[in-house]
């Protein structure tokens, strides 16, 4: 479960509507959270 919006699925839903043919996907965490322990 995401802990923010958009989701990332919804994220990449909307790049691709918009035309998208290639996304980049760079992890970056501000804080040591729950994503990270995981």
């Amino acid at each position: 479960q995401e802990l923010a919006k958009p989701s990332i699925e919804d994220a990449f839903y909307v790049c691709v509507q918009q035309g998208a043919k290639r996304i980049i996907v760079s992890p970056f965490f501000l804080s040591p959270g729950r994503h990270w322990k995981q």
